[in-house]
């Protein structure tokens, strides 16, 4: 009797033995995993995180580099004396009657329109004091050519005869959808978005530049499933590759750049010469 509860507790003791044995291997390779599983996700992190804000950056420059060539090309046509003295003639055209020098004006018009870089759907100068604008079709009145020409809700004629560029040079606006109302029928003009400068040092002349903001964005934006995105400093929306209305505005950034994780999504944010954009 005393042998038989001997080897029933050597037994158990080898049994035991095992069994720990075995929870220690089980235990182990799941420590294993999921070291490896964190170190694999941290790492996936990082390289996520790397990418995008290298493709941010790339984008932020690109854009950058367009909107400072655009800058530098019409401050170029500014000085000269002979832009400036044509546009101040057209600005009282009325009285002057001189619409000789308006095929001059378009020439110059049309040397920037027609420059594939800048991405430009129309170039048009709006003569306030006279009363009309030009552009690469010829002359129209403000309410003609924002009204019917290139009209859209957010940017009604009147807006154009009054809104200024503030104190920047140049004053880029929000992307709005725009259309052609003529005999009758509409046609969509798709996206545009205006750039508005002040044409001439002095008088009531202003520069408007309607930018395709697609093909803008298909020259330098990131591909893949990101929505990419450019705010004004005020939390002002200018664009969004894929517009949505539950797209929120960013915070005020501390840093240049800043990233966030929410869930299965990613934001990347990049300030830069007052502008913010985000992906």
């Amino acid at each position: 009797m005393i042998k038989r509860a001997g080897l029933k507790l050597a037994f158990n003791t080898l049994f035991v033995k095992l069994m720990v044995s075995f929870l220690c291997v089980i235990v182990l390779l799941a420590s294993c995993n999921l070291f490896a599983y964190l170190y694999l996700s941290r790492k996936l992190y990082k390289e996520i995180v790397r990418y995008n804000e290298l493709g941010m950056k790339q984008t932020v420059d690109s854009y950058e580099n367009q909107f400072r060539m655009t800058q530098t090309m019409l401050i170029s046509l500014m000085r000269s004396d002979r832009w400036t003295v044509n546009l101040e003639i057209l600005n009282r055209v009325k009285d002057n009657k001189r619409y000789d020098i308006i095929p001059e004006v378009k020439e110059n018009l049309a040397a920037l329109y027609t420059n594939p870089f800048l991405h430009l759907d129309n170039f048009i100068l709006i003569f306030r004091k006279a009363g009309f604008v030009l552009e690469k079709e010829g002359t129209s009145s403000i309410a003609d050519m924002f009204g019917r020409y290139y009209a859209s809700k957010d940017y009604p004629p009147e807006y154009w005869a009054q809104s200024t560029a503030g104190s920047t040079f140049m004053q880029v606006l929000p992307v709005s959808e725009f259309q052609e109302h003529t005999m009758g029928q509409t046609r969509p003009k798709g996206p545009l978005m205006p750039i508005l400068f002040k044409a001439a040092s002095y008088g009531d002349v202003y520069g408007l530049l309607l930018v395709n903001p697609q093909r803008l964005y298909a020259a330098y934006g990131q591909s893949g499933d990101s929505t990419f995105s450019i705010w004004d400093r005020e939390g002002t929306m200018l664009f969004a590759s894929s517009p949505s209305d539950d797209m929120r505005s960013p915070l005020p950034l501390q840093h240049d750049t800043y990233h966030e994780r929410n869930g299965n999504f990613f934001y990347f944010y990049k300030k830069r010469g007052g502008h913010r954009l985000h992906l």
